[in-house]
This record gives structure tokens, C-alpha cells and sequence, in this order.
């Protein structure tokens, strides 16, 4: 752990800053059993990352035409190393380049880290190109392609993804097992590297499936059968699966009657649908078996039941319009793969609907309603989307990229809003990884949110502390807005100074006030939690004290207006006043009822 939270190199390409530390930190476990820089193991492998020649070449560190020649003869490195003949080419300095030596590399944290990355970096350039992985794959499967490399090279690690045979070292262990340390959290590390909240459920770019047919015989075959047991999902004759990796009939008899169960196409194939459904089902049963039972009796009032429904594409049935016949029938909004101004339909219903599932109109000024009409308040709550959740284009246009992620998420929003509830833990807000107090009600899903700002207390309510009771969110609207940084609190004005101090001149106020705002959302609060700030690829990167903490911003995309960024930062504020508040309330109040008698 230590070793993946001092890793300095950069991102691994393919990664996030924690998918990387993740590779990291498996892969040393693997090989040198905790990150020793100068351990050496009895064939003469060495360092954290147990390096071998062929490897020190890959990153540049040896002499490639002086290693074929040493290794002239051996059709193995391991069997040239087991034969000394690999210690005695790299203790000679001369095989080194740039004045490198065994010694040097054996006493740099920073050569051995460099090394791993450009590696890495280099294995996954060439699979993207191969069509090995494709841009969208999930970080689990790129950083185990990328362990499975490390042991059986890059050919081993195609095997893996693509389902053949497995490599296996002189010590029993095989690709596979280096992939699934990772992918299949084999390695027990996801305990450890935990990710911060505000990424669960956002899968902006989701993990591209492949598909499974009758006759495949693989480890994701495997993963359908234990969902499909996890479900219930028998075969024709009621029996449940035995995970085999093997596809034959009663796998495909077991499909179908998911299928079936799901209204998907019943064709015995698990296409990208069927996958993704079953997938969303069976982790919900796997957090709470009972989960149904749980969401109904924790759910607010006006809460759906019917998340387990999906249609044609995998997606919860939930996301229709209400009034299906007042929706505009367009059939070609999606034509060109993506939802717009001015375009109407039940795509865009849908979308509208996701949108207000996910509480969006309890972050934007002008509420959206799912009308079926893509109009200049969908727009801006998409915009606002895109801009909480770090993509490349804020520019409000829902592609299919952000479709899938929105609609993926509205759906983990029911099901992690129940399992909340169910366990004591505050709402969480999806829309912008922050935590709400109030919940969230589904039923307004085909309807403008209402605000209704006299609240009747109910006979016989304590009204006597109204008086101190913080601004609900709809009430923050009433608040003067600011129009300049110094109407802002001390610390805000304190963590805007310190990211304009560090950022070029030739970046905006506008552009610092919008990522000042996106870091008070992400984690980074104050200006004492801010650590590096600067422009890298076309972004203001604001990087946090914490390791794994860190937003950025589009410097080429126009920003909102500032007075709006700064409405928009005091209303986050208002938020987190109030729900500090309710969190203290409920704690008294929780105190005050302890050993009161049952009546």
C-alpha cells in the first residue's frame, strides 16, 4: 500500500489515477511481497516489480542486441535466469544504457516505477491497436490484462481476454490468476484502496461486453453462470447451474428463462442486454438477498418497484414517460446517435426522466420536466451532468456515452438510495456525489418538481427552534446571490485564491470559480485539502492533499457565467450546512430516545 501511494509516474495509460495505484499495489503484492526495491528472488529476478532482462530492455534500460546475444541458445528466459546466465548479464554495467547499472536500478524507487509504467503504457497502446481492449473498457480489465502481461508477456495477457489457454510460471501460477487478482478483486486489495464515494455508480464510459453464445468456453462464461445462479435462474428441467465456464444447453436454457423473466428477446444468447441486466440483478441480490422486500419497505412515498423490469436494451423499465400518449412520437431523435436541443421523443423522455431520478432538479435553477421535448433546461441539466462528472465535452449534447451513464446510474440510484435507508446512511445525492438529507421522490419523475415554501407543521410539532433551522434547498433560492468572489465565505475566498495563485493568468476567473466549485464537490473543501494545481492537456487540474483526490476542467470550453458559478457554490454550501444539522439533530435526537421504554 505504501509502495502504490508513493507511485509518482503519472497515470497509467488506460487508468485513473486510482486504477493505477491499484495495478500497482496488486502487482507488487504478487512479486515482492510488499515493494522491496532490492529483493532478488533465487533465478535473479529483482526489485518491486521482480524485473527480468527482457523487461529492463522493453523500458530501455538494456541493451537489447547484447541480450539476444547472451541469451543465444535459451528459448526461456526463465530458463536462462534458473542458469545464472541472467544475474551475470545484468551485474556487467556494460549491458546498461544511459550509465545505468544493476546497482543504480536496484536503489531508485523512481527507475523501478518508470519502468513499470512505460511497460505498461507500451502493452496498452499496442492491445487498443490490436483491438485487444477498446477505449470505453472497464479499468478492472485493463489493469488485470496488464498484471497478466507482467507474468506471461503480452501474448499471454491476449489469451486471458480472449478466453485460451493459460500461461503459468515454475511455481503453479497462471495468467488467469494475475488477471482475476485484479479483476475479480482476487487479491483482496479493493478492502484497502477504497474508492471515494462520489464514483460509485458513475460510469460515465461503460465496460464494453462481449457477447456469450452456446459453444463459448471461458472465465466470463463462468461469471454468467454464477449470476444466473445468484438469480435463480434454472435450466429446463429446474436445476440450477454448476459454474462450469462452459456454455452448453443448460446454460442456454437458464438464459432464456431470464430473458423471459426480463421481457428481453428470448434467444438463449447473452448479448449486451441480457449481460447487462443480469449483471444489475444480481449485484443488488448479492448486497441484500431480499432486496425487493428491503426497497419497498425503505423506499419515500411514491417509490417504484418495478426497477427489476428492463426492456429491449438492459435498461430498467422505470425510465418511460408517465403519459406516454402526450409524449411527441418521434422515432428518429436518436438517428444520429445523439439527443439534442430541440429534438423531442420518448428517448428524450426517458433521458428527462433518468435526469430527475437522479435529482437534478434540486440542482439547477429551472426544473426539468419529462416532457419529451429536449428544450434549453434538459440542455443545461445535461450540461451539468457532463460538468460534475469530468468529460472531455461540456457542451450539454447527450450522446450515447452519456446516455448509458445517466440511465445506468438512475437505476443505481434506487438501489443504493434503498440500501441507504435500510442501513441508517444518509441519501445520497447521484447528481453530484454529495450527500443530501432530504430524499429524493421518484414520483415526481413525469412532473415539474413543485416547491411549496410554507410548510404546514403537523398538530402537535415542536415549531419553537424554526427560527434556526438551515435553508432547505429549495429555500436557497431566496438567498441573495453573489456576483463576486469577496461576497463569498472567508474559506471559499481562501480556496479561490489559492487555485488563481497557482493557475496561468491566461485562465479565467470564470474557469478557477468553476473548478474551485468542482473540488468543493469532489472532496477538496477548503484550500488547506487543495495540494498541485495546474494545466495539463488542455485541463486545470486541481489535485488534493489526499492521494486520489483531484477534478479538472476544460480550459477550451466556455464557462458559466460567474455570478451563476457562484450561486451555484453558495447553494452547495447551503447544502452542506443542512445536512451537518439534520446529522446533529438525528444524533440528539437518537440520544435522547436511548433506554426509553417500549409502550
Amino acid at each position: 500500500m505504501l509502495t502504490a501511494n508513493q507511485y509518482a509516474q503519472g497515470d497509467i495509460e488506460g487508468l485513473s489515477d486510482y486504477g493505477t495505484r491499484r495495478l500497482v499495489a496488486s502487482t507488487v503484492l504478487t512479486e515482492s511481497n510488499g515493494g522491496d526495491l532490492a529483493i532478488t528472488n533465487g533465478a535473479g529476478y529483482i526489485g518491486r516489480y521482480q524485473a527480468g532482462a527482457t523487461w529492463l530492455a522493453d523500458a530501455g534500460y538494456v541493451d537489447t542486441t547484447k541480450l539476444r546475444t547472451a541469451m543465444s541458445g535459451y528459448r526461456r528466459e526463465w530458463t536462462w535466469a534458473e542458469s545464472g546466465g541472467m544475474t551475470r548479464f545484468l551485474e556487467d554495467p556494460a549491458n546498461w544504457k544511459d550509465g545505468l547499472s544493476l546497482e543504480k536500478y536496484k536503489a531508485s524507487a523512481e527507475l523501478q516505477d518508470q519502468a513499470f509504467k512505460r511497460n505498461s503504457d507500451s502493452a496498452y497502446r499496442t492491445a487498443l491497436k490490436q483491438g485487444v481492449l477498446r477505449e470505453g473498457d472497464s479499468e478492472e480489465h485493463i489493469a488485470g490484462f496488464l498484471k497478466a502481461r507482467h507474468i506471461a508477456g503480452y501474448g499471454g495477457a491476449v489469451n486471458v481476454v480472449r478466453g485460451l489457454a493459460a500461461a503459468k510460471d515454475d511455481y503453479g501460477t497462471s495468467s488467469y490468476d494475475y488477471y482475476n487478482d485484479i479483476a475479480a478483486n482476487r487479491d483482496q486489495l479493493n478492502q484497502l484502496l477504497v474508492v471515494e464515494e462520489r464514483f460509485k455508480g458513475i460510469p460515465y464510459r461503460l465496460p464494453t461486453e462481449k457477447e456469450l453464445k452456446p459453444g463459448d468456453a471461458n472465465l466470463s462464461v463462468k461469471a454468467l453462470q454464477e449470476n444466473l445462479q445468484l438469480v435463480g435462474a434454472t435450466d429446463a428441467r429446474g436445476r440450477a447451474l454448476q459454474p462450469d465456464g462452459d456454455y452448453e444447453s443448460n446454460t442456454r436454457e437458464a438464459v432464456i428463462r431470464f430473458q423471459r423473466q426480463t421481457s428481453l428477446p428470448e434467444t438463449g444468447t447473452a448479448d449486451v442486454a441480457t449481460l447487462t441486466a443480469l449483471r444489475t440483478r444480481a449485484a443488488a441480490i448479492a448486497a441484500t438477498p431480499d432486496f425487493e422486500k428491503v426497497a419497498q419497505t425503505f423506499q419515500p412515498p411514491g417509490h417504484r418497484n418495478d426497477w427489476l423490469q428492463t426492456n429491449e436494451q438492459g435498461l430498467p423499465t422505470y425510465l418511460q414517460s408517465k403519459n406516454p400518449a402526450t409524449t411527441p412520437a418521434v422515432r428518429d431523435a436518436m438517428a444520429d446517435g445523439v439527443l439534442k436541443l430541440g429534438e423531442r421523443g420518448p428517448e428524450v423522455a426517458k433521458l428527462q426522466e433518468s435526469l430527475i431520478q437522479l435529482g437534478i432538479n434540486d440542482r439547477v435553477k429551472n426544473p426539468v420536466k419529462a416532457d419529451g421535448i429536449f428544450g434549453p433546461d434538459t440542455q443545461r441539466a445535461v450540461q451539468a451532468f457532463q460538468l460534475w462528472h469530468g468529460t472531455d465535452h461540456v457542451n450539454g449534447v447527450a450522446d450515447r456515452h452519456t446516455i448509458a451513464a445517466i440511465n445506468t446510474q438512475a437505476g443505481l440510484a434506487i438501489v443504493q438510495r434503498a440500501s441507504d435507508q435500510a442501513t441508517g446512511q444518509a441519501t445520497r445525492d447521484f447528481a453530484a456525489n454529495a450527500t443530501l438529507g432530504t430524499g429524493i421522490d421518484p414520483a415526481s419523475a413525469a412532473e415539474p418538481r413543485k416547491t411549496n415554501p410554507t410548510q404546514t407543521a403537523a398538530p402537535g410539532t415542536n415549531t419553537a427552534n424554526t427560527a434556526t433551522t438551515p435553508p432547505t434547498v429549495s429555500e436557497t433560492s431566496k438567498i441573495a446571490s453573489p456576483t463576486s468572489v469577496s461576497q463569498l465565505p472567508p474559506d471559499d475566498q481562501a480556496m479561490f485564491a489559492k487555485i488563481r495563485q497557482s493557475a496561468s493568468p491566461q485562465i479565467t476567473d470564470e474557469k478557477v470559480a468553476e473548478a474551485m466549485l468542482l473540488a468543493k464537490r469532489n472532496g477538496i473543501e477548503d484550500a488547506s485539502r487543495i495540494g498541485p494545481v495546474g494545466v495539463v492537456d488542455g485541463k486545470l487540474w486541481v489535485g488534493g492533499s489526499v492521494p486520489g483526490y483531484h477534478v479538472g476542467v476544460c480550459v477550451t470550453e466556455p464557462s458559466p457565467p460567474l455570478s451563476d458559478t457562484l450561486r451555484e457554490t453558495q447553494s452547495f454550501n447551503a447544502q452542506r450546512e443542512q445536512q451537518l444539522a439534520q446529522n446533529s439533530a438525528q444524533q440528539q435526537s437518537e440520544g435522547m430516545n436511548r433506554g426509553t421504554p417500549r409502550q
